[in-house]
């Protein structure tokens, strides 16, 4: 089997680390793949061919819009001498309308990552940060009324996409159940694949529960993810307690990191330590107790929840999007809005004793033992191209 994924970048978040084991999966069972991308970086790895592109700001307002004829040419040309059997699309946010243009005719499919599929602004939460329906079900006019050129031409750019987003792809895969259903409650035709996790990737054979109790927040440092309600509420939680360090780990969003800086000045308690790989991390979550997922926005469904179950640590997340449905344990959910239930939660977890925590990180263990695997994964996505 031959199959061709496209993706913007090589190396970023999720979709980027998602889109790497696909390849390999691919590789470990005999196919030809190849990716490829548009990346900014000289970067490029094996059964990659990157097609550089300009990144000015009005290259990348007329490649949200338009198709580019020269991009579009390089592609085609790619796709026709490789002559896959599937294509699969990850994140092509670089020139959406030119990949979706190039791939027609060939069976294709789309993985989802995050509700900018249902949502022009991405977040799919209004002001007041309660969830929105999506663009099928709720009036855009009125959510970005008084919103700034940079809002406005993302609604413009989002309807202009889909019209060649539909035409072009034959299926929709989504990681998440709770982003699936908003899907499919907004046109479109879609199924749900978990995510896989690289069990050859796991650190944490036992968990030993000794020593600090270490809280991590990973991921990108900006306020719609939640951070900075959760260093409020830490903050009121290690009072008295010298046994809780909050360690925090990602990039800071340019605009807010004199904020970032700010809210954990001279915090003995509270380390941040700047962005790191992810293998990295995964050897940190051997010394980590628990990792909180605090987002704002609606999430699909976040590495940040799966590699900390695969490496057997307690996970607390905010109640909503996909996890809400990956911790599926009202006890280490919270109302991301009330600080003050974030708060209980990370007395909760704080105060478990040994056999409980183990009982909770065991049972997670084997539920995504069991259905996130490599070869699950693998199961799943050839049976759906197969029958397109």
């Amino acid at each position: 089997m031959k199959v061709l994924l496209i993706n913007d970048f090589i190396e970023c978040g999720g979709a980027e680390l998602q889109t790497k084991r696909e390849m390999s999966n691919f590789i470990s069972h005999n196919d030809e793949v190849l990716l490829i991308t548009f990346d900014k970086k000289n970067k490029i790895i094996e059964n990659n061919i990157n097609i550089k592109i300009n990144y000015t700001f009005f290259s990348k307002v007329y490649n949200k819009l338009f198709s580019n004829p020269i991009i579009k040419f390089k592609l085609k040309r790619i796709i026709k001498k490789f002559g896959p059997d599937y294509i699969h699309i990850n994140n092509i946010f670089a020139c959406p309308i030119t990949v979706y243009k190039a791939v027609k005719n060939y069976k294709t499919v789309q993985t989802i990552r995050d509700y900018g599929a249902v949502c022009s602004k991405t977040t799919c939460i209004y002001d007041d940060y309660t969830e929105c329906a999506g663009y099928c079900n709720s009036n855009c006019k009125n959510c970005l009324k008084n919103k700034g050129f940079k809002t406005k031409f993302k609604k413009k750019s989002f309807d202009r996409i889909n019209k060649f987003k539909f035409k072009s792809i034959d299926k929709f895969i989504c990681p998440s159940e709770a982003l699936t259903m908003k899907c499919k409650e907004n046109n479109h035709d879609i199924v749900c694949i978990n995510n896989p996790f690289d069990f050859s990737k796991i650190t944490v054979k036992e968990k030993k529960l000794i020593g600090k109790k270490i809280f991590l927040y990973y991921g990108m440092i900006e306020e719609i993810k939640g951070i900075y309600i959760l260093i409020d509420a830490f903050k009121k939680f290690y009072v008295n307690k010298d046994d809780v360090e909050l360690h925090i780990i990602g990039k800071v969003v340019p605009k807010e990191k004199e904020l970032f800086e700010k809210s954990i000045e001279n915090d003995g308690q509270i380390k941040y330590f700047g962005y790191m790989k992810n293998d990295l991390i995964l050897n940190k979550l051997k010394e980590v107790f628990c990792v909180v997922v605090p987002s704002l926005w609606i999430e699909n469904y976040p590495n940040t929840v799966l590699e900390p179950m695969a490496n057997k640590t307690i996970v607390i997340g905010s109640n909503r999007g996909g996890i809400k449905g990956m911790i599926n344990n009202e006890d280490l959910l919270f109302d991301i809005k009330d600080s003050n239930d974030l708060l209980n939660k990370l007395e909760y977890v704080y105060s478990l004793d040994t056999d409980t925590y183990m009982k909770f990180v065991e049972d997670n263990f084997k539920k995504i033992e069991t259905n996130n695997t490599i070869d699950v994964y693998y199961e799943r996505l050839t049976n759906l191209l197969k029958s397109l």
